[in-house]
């Protein structure tokens, strides 16, 4: 469809691009497809997130992986000022969360309610991943 002149970067009714379609659905060949044919990596949506929050959410580690090889912002805020690494820890996505930490994710980020990627996590009875967010400094 890209060769037969489709806009990489088209969007929805609710602004999303089919980067994130792909990253939410954890299609990690389209994805790198997408990127290669000059998808935009941080596009947002409606709701403000980007396809690296979709792919976080989601616990699609090899998306979040390609994603963030592309240059994806690890601390981009959606519309209620919450990070992909909020996302993951709220999902118990153990792997996601230590990629997004690798990659320099802010462990004490606070959302609009106040809640950090801790707290999301200790609320979802995530164990796993409390324990990787202490050992990354969270308080």
């Amino acid at each position: 469809m890209l060769a037969a002149g489709a806009k990489v970067d088209a969007k929805d009714r609710d602004q999303r691009t089919s980067l994130h379609l792909a990253a939410q659905y954890g299609h990690a060949e389209v994805v790198q497809a997408l990127l290669a044919a000059g998808a935009k990596v941080d596009a947002k949506a409606n709701d403000q997130m980007t396809p690296l929050h979709v792919a976080a959410q989601g616990g699609h580690a090899e998306v979040v992986q390609t994603l963030l090889a592309a240059g994806a912002k690890v601390d981009a805020k959606d519309r209620d000022q919450r990070t992909s690494l909020h996302l993951a820890a709220q999902y118990g996505h153990a792997e996601v969360v230590q990629a997004l930490l690798a990659a320099g994710a802010k462990v004490d980020a606070k959302a609009n309610d106040q809640m950090t990627p801790l707290h999301v996590a200790a609320q979802g009875g995530h164990a796993e991943v409390v324990q990787t967010l202490l050992a990354a400094g969270a308080k």
